[in-house]
């Protein structure tokens, strides 16, 4: 009775559908990976690449799920 619907889109339409639904939050990935890529560019803009990558590179170090 308490369990919260959170659901992953491939289109904008199906992201309404889905909240039209009743889903509590929907993640579209290609919405979600243009924002990472307006983070890194900003980033490089700043002159904070390196810094970046070298935390992206430790959080990999850390992480062992298996991602597919």
């Amino acid at each position: 009775p308490r369990a919260r619907v959170i659901l992953s889109a491939e289109t904008m339409a199906r992201a309404r559908e889905m909240y039209a639904a009743g889903a509590d939050y929907v993640v579209l990935p290609r919405v979600e990976t243009a924002r990472a890529f307006a983070d890194i560019l900003a980033a490089l803009a700043r002159g904070e690449l390196d810094d970046l990558r070298r935390r992206a590179l430790a959080d990999l170090e850390r992480r062992d799920e298996v991602l597919a």
